[in-house]
């Protein structure tokens, strides 16, 4: 039953020292009788999950090999190289080339969002200076500036050229990809953080923002055309003069929302502003300026202020009312030049 090579060297000289221990061939054979019973339960064990096994593979992919002939395993054996040499390398294929269309349209559509994402941000930023030509702070007209940020200059230059709109399918042109290729490739390896520098949650925030490839500044010239720049003396002007083109950007914003100057002025639009704790760093001069400001704007305010800040502003306001505290009650009433000359400097109550 045995090869002549495993009897020579295994077989005998296994037989050899049991036969030593246990004196009698009888007593091995009993000896062994238990252990090749087990043995051949196990193996009929593993027969029946064998073609259990086979069974389900028949029934999931709908195939009609013999699943029952235990000794042989040829036909499944044949069926898993087919998979394995010939089909599974042809999925790989697919989804290799699946993936890289994937990230394609995603680089596309990525790049068409940020384009009109920034042509967006310079059309609102037209529409606000739109609004200040017909608006001025004293002596003083603001504009919005907007232009590329110099560090991300390669990547703005990519995004708004003309060769970006040429492309078939919302993928990219021959023409594109000849000339920014290695921008493209530059770029998303900056938003998937393959330079290790930030998170990949910081890396996507920065790059997927327009504001990121845009410079953005306001400049006021006063009336004899000096022109000066806000990203210039921030640094160094005092409270009230930084409030002041805060209060500007503010309005002229709020007048780009309410479109008021594509309707007639006197048009019954929505043109509520509300401010609170409004002017708390400017002197009486800009205060009034900045009320100003917003009746030219055309804008219906709500100004909530402190009491040291009021009457400076109830000169020039239509109402003001004044809200009172005495104990446990409070009330409203409207406050007029009669009450302020009667009670005096009480007015800050």
């Amino acid at each position: 039953m045995y090869e002549p090579d495993y009897m020579e060297n295994i077989g005998l000289r296994s037989y050899q020292q049991e036969l030593s221990s246990r004196k009698t061939a009888a007593a091995i054979a009993a000896a062994f009788e238990s252990p090749a019973k087990g043995t051949a339960t196990s193996v009929h064990q593993k027969e029946q999950e064998v073609m259990q096994t086979r069974g389900e593979y028949n029934r999931v992919q709908q195939v009609s090999f013999d699943f029952s002939n235990v000794q042989s395993n040829d036909v499944y054996r044949k069926e898993f190289e087919k998979i394995r040499d010939y089909e599974l390398p042809r999925y790989r294929e697919r989804i290799a080339k699946a993936k890289t269309d994937a990230m394609e349209q995603f680089k596309s559509d990525f790049l068409y969002k940020l384009k009109n994402n920034i042509e967006m941000a310079y059309e609102k930023i037209e529409e606000l200076n739109r609004a200040l030509k017909k608006a001025c702070f004293g002596n003083d007209t603001y504009r919005f500036e907007v232009k590329p940020n110099p560090a991300y200059r390669e990547y703005y230059d990519m995004i708004l050229s003309d060769l970006l709109i040429s492309g078939e399918n919302d993928l990219f042109s021959y023409d594109f990809l000849n000339k920014y290729q290695s921008t493209i490739d530059n770029l998303f390896a900056q938003i998937m953080n393959l330079s290790g520098n930030n998170s990949t949650a910081q890396s996507v925030e920065l790059f997927s923002k327009y504001k990121t490839y845009l410079s953005f500044d306001m400049l006021s010239t006063d009336r004899n055309g000096k022109t000066d720049r806000l990203s210039r003396s921030i640094f160094t002007k005092s409270g009230g003069e930084t409030q002041t083109p805060f209060y500007v950007a503010v309005l002229a914003s709020f007048a780009q929302l309410y479109r008021i100057y594509e309707h007639d002025e006197s048009a019954n639009t929505v043109r509520l502003v509300i401010f609170d704790e409004a002017f708390n760093k400017m002197d009486s001069e800009r205060i009034v300026e900045s009320v100003k400001l917003l009746k030219q704007f055309s804008l219906q305010a709500v100004i909530c202020s402190p009491p040291e800040k009021a009457a400076d502003i109830a000169g020039i306001s239509d109402k003001t009312l004044l809200v009172y505290k005495d104990n446990y009650q409070s009330g409203v009433v409207v406050w007029s030049k009669e009450m302020e000359q009667l009670h005096g400097d009480d007015r800050a109550l």
